[in-house]
């Protein structure tokens, strides 16, 4: 079964942060039905008495270096693209079809290199951690990611 949500709290927290994971080195971030077992998982937390937190301070023990880079660079690639849908629409409302063809192409490059890269470099970042009935998401450092997480987590 492709959602199942184990009870177990140590494998559910292990399958969040691998789907969480997953979900950011795709080219689906922005596909809000391929948020549903991420939703799923949480729904599953909740429901065992789990309160659901997201920090919006950084704290040093978030991510060690390695994981911190990785986090970077998963942020940079998805503000690019933010970036890319800006400017599309920007060009295609003065009516230059062509260049915002263009940018869709470049955008597309550069989503999939991004997610070759992650398939390739995979390691499961904890994005959440739990402690004393409370299940946390660390820290995202770029306003508008966090605003989109929060839309697809439906927070």
């Amino acid at each position: 079964m492709k959602h199942y949500v184990p009870e177990d709290a140590s494998e559910r927290l292990e399958q969040l942060n691998q789907w969480f994971t997953d979900l950011l080195f795709s080219e689906d971030f922005f596909n809000n039905d391929k948020w549903l077992h991420i939703r799923l998982n949480i729904s599953k937390w909740k429901t065992d008495g789990y309160d659901f937190v997201q920090n919006y301070q950084p704290s040093e023990s978030d991510f060690d270096d390695n994981e911190q880079l990785i986090v970077f660079q998963i942020l940079h690639a998805i503000a690019e693209s933010l970036l890319f849908d800006h400017e599309i629409r920007v060009v295609a409302t003065k009516q230059n079809f062509e260049l915002a063809a263009l940018l869709r192409d470049l955008k597309k490059d550069a989503l999939q290199s991004f997610t070759q890269n992650g398939k390739e470099n995979q390691i499961v970042i904890p994005f959440f951690s739990f402690t004393d009935k409370v299940l946390t998401l660390k820290f995202v450092d770029n306003y508008f990611i966090n605003q989109t997480i929060r839309e697809r987590l439906r927070l």
